[in-house]
């Protein structure tokens, strides 16, 4: 595996070289005027994953999170509710690798439905955490339509659902990655 990593950095490092952006690449220009406003600028204070621990070993966050004024935490890679049809099984060629120990790995599995709010906005990810099946789902239809009914659940009450004003979705991340 570390192989595969130090290629992975080195094919990352060699296309941000080769591939630069040059001033033709049709940027568009930005003017900032000062002296008056007309919109809202959001807080780019935003981390990826829960605050509470997932395995043991590893810090309850919460109260980090409420003093850095974490702003936005998104749903990848929680390994619970945001996961519509993951199946976390110890077993998984992916989680001896991203977490060795069986006992710590178990507790993953076991607690994978854990999580705690930090007060942060929700950047709401539906899909798989690593470590979970990679197949796609054997229907996208049926999947859009549970990820439409999941949003009206969260948003507009729907099947007596809360009114949480999510505005942040994210569908499916890196589905090409396998």
């Amino acid at each position: 595996m570390k192989i595969f990593a130090r290629r992975l950095l080195f094919l990352t490092l060699f296309c941000s070289v080769a591939f630069p952006q040059s001033p033709g690449d049709d940027f568009r220009s930005l003017q900032v005027d000062a002296s008056r406003v007309i919109g809202e600028i959001h807080s780019f204070q935003g981390l990826n994953g829960p605050p509470t621990a997932v395995m043991a070993g590893l810090p309850d966050l919460v109260e980090r999170y409420k003093e850095l004024r974490v702003g936005q935490v998104r749903t990848h890679d929680f390994m619970g509710p945001t996961e519509i049809d993951s199946k976390f099984d110890q077993d998984n060629s992916f989680l001896p690798w991203l977490i060795p120990d069986p006992a710590q790995r178990a507790g993953v599995v076991k607690a994978g439905n854990a999580s705690v709010t930090s007060g942060a906005v929700v950047y709401y990810r539906i899909g798989r955490s690593f470590g979970a099946n990679v197949n796609p789902p054997p229907d996208f239809d049926k999947l859009a339509n549970v990820v439409k009914h999941m949003a009206m659940h969260y948003n507009q009450g729907w099947a007596n659902g809360f009114h949480y004003h999510i505005a942040y979705w994210e569908f499916w991340n890196e589905p090409e990655i396998f």
